[in-house]
This record gives C-alpha cells, sequence and structure tokens, in this order.
C-alpha cells in the first residue's frame, strides 16, 4: 500500500509542508510586524518574528506533525491499510522535509528575503539535498542487499548476526548521508524501504521475525524516551525559573553561574 501511494503519500508530506511552512511564516511575519510580540519595553522575544527569517523557521519546525497516538488508535482498530500507509508515510517524510528546509533556511539568512530571486539558491539546495538522501539511502541499500545476497547461506545459521547486519546498514546509511550534507532521516527511510524488500529475502525467517518485534520494540522504546525527556525538561525549566525567581539577589547570580 505504501509504494502504490507514494505519489500522494509525496504531494501530502513535500507540498503540504512546503504549504503549511511558508503559510505559517507569513501570517506570523505580518503579525511580528504589526508589533504583536514585542514586550512593553520594545524588546523582542527569543525569535524576533519581525524578521521573515525567524518567521518561516518557525513555520518549517511547526509544521512538521508526528501522529504517534492517530497511528496507533488506527492499528488497533484495524483500519485501511490504504489510509494507515498515508497517515504513515506523510509522517514519516514531512520530518525529513521540515528538517531540510530549516536548514536550507538557516544558510540563506536574513538578507535572501530581500529579493524573490534569492530563493532560488535555497530551492537549488532543497531538489540537491532531496535527491541526494535518496541517491545515498539506495547506494547503501544496493550495496548491502549484495552483500546479504553472497552470505545469505551463512547466514541462515546466524540469525543474530543477520540482525545486527540489518541495523549496521540503516546506521551506515544514516551517517553517510549527514556526512555528505544531505538528510539522515530521509536516507534511514529510503534504506528501510528497500531493506524490507530485498534484504529480508537473505535472512532466515526466525531473524525475520525477530527483526521486525526488535524494530518495533525499539520504536516504542525511542518514542517513549524522546517524550519524557521533552516532559522532564519543560518541568526543569520550570522549576529553574521559580527558583531564580524566589532566590535573592545573590542566590540568583549563583544559581545562574551553575551547569
Amino acid at each position: 500500500p505504501f509504494l502504490k501511494q507514494l505519489g500522494t503519500i509525496l504531494l501530502f508530506a513535500v507540498g503540504g509542508t512546503l504549504a503549511t511552512t511558508f503559510a505559517i511564516g507569513g501570517i506570523l511575519y505580518a503579525v511580528g510586524a504589526a508589533g504583536a510580540f514585542t514586550e512593553d519595553g520594545g524588546a523582542a522575544d527569543a525569535l524576533d518574528f519581525r524578521t521573515p527569517l525567524d518567521a518561516y523557521l518557525f513555520g518549517a519546525l511547526i509544521s512538521a506533525t508526528d501522529p504517534v497516538a492517530t497511528l496507533s488508535i488506527m492499528g488497533s482498530v484495524g483500519a485501511e491499510p490504504q489510509v494507515y500507509a498515508l497517515v504513515f508515510g506523510e509522517s514519516v517524510l514531512n520530518d525529513a522535509v521540515a528538517i531540510v528546509l530549516v536548514r536550507i533556511l538557516q544558510n540563506l539568512g536574513t538578507d535572501s528575503f530581500t529579493h524573490p530571486l534569492h530563493f532560488l539558491p535555497g530551492i537549488l539546495q532543497f531538489a540537491i539535498v532531496s535527491l541526494g538522501s535518496i541517491a545515498v539511502g539506495t547506494i547503501v541499500s544496493a550495496t548491502s542487499a549484495l552483500l546479504l545476497k553472497q552470505l545469505r547461506h551463512e547466514l541462515r545459521h546466524h540469525a543474530p548476526f543477520a540482525l545486527s547486519l540489518l541495523f549496521l546498514f540503516a546506521y551506515v546509511s544514516f551517517c553517510a548521508a549527514e556526512a555528505v550534507g544531505c538528510s539522515g532521516i530521509l536516507a534511514l527511510f529510503i534504506t528501510g524501504v528497500l531493506e524490507s524488500h530485498y534484504h529480508v529475502t537473505s535472512i532466515s525467517p526466525s531473524a525475520r521475525d525477530a527483526a521486525a518485534v526488535a524494530l518495533k520494540a525499539a520504536a516504542h522504546l525511542c518514542e517513549a524516551a524522546i517524550f519524557a525527556y521533552i516532559g522532564l525538561d519543560l518541568i526543569d525549566s520550570l522549576g529553574a525559573e521559580e527558583v531564580d525567581a524566589d532566590a535573592p539577589p545573590d542566590s540568583a547570580a549563583a544559581t545562574a553561574s551553575a551547569p
């Protein structure tokens, strides 16, 4: 279902993320230029929405959604495979698109918003990074698939080693893409798609089942760790603000200088 709906998924992930980014960024820039995000003293917030760079950076960051709860509910109620593939594929690819957008906007800088022609390098860089990430994922996957094909008889009796190779190839794809300045997430996604078609046929059925269970368990653990870290970081920042507000001047300075 994912490959059959790939065109629609790309339309939602790429076109939808770009549209959301520029819509949110444009609204924030218009409201920020009107002075809605300034304090009484005239100072701007950490993100100065009076500048188009910060406005569109925030738009790129907020446009990537992660429907973990939605996918969990859809999986438990047995939603149609096409609907599940659309939501899952869009949620994975829009993260990569958003990260690429953030990097490009940071490289362009504030001066690039003074004239429409200044966006051309950003558009070219977006195409290069996207195609480069796909190329890196494809090259690593093709090389590793040929290697597993040559070793398939030996790997039939070494399920743990075969499972370790699947993880290693995916990690190599991510690192290689990041090393050449591309998107590691997009390259990793391409590697995962190709591994599910060309790598698992070279390992034993027991290793195939173990890989599916191990990957699901690792995904749940990573998601739980990320959400727990975000929650703890929020509590820690709120607690630090309360300590700074209640402490006397001398102790407040000491708290601010502490690691």
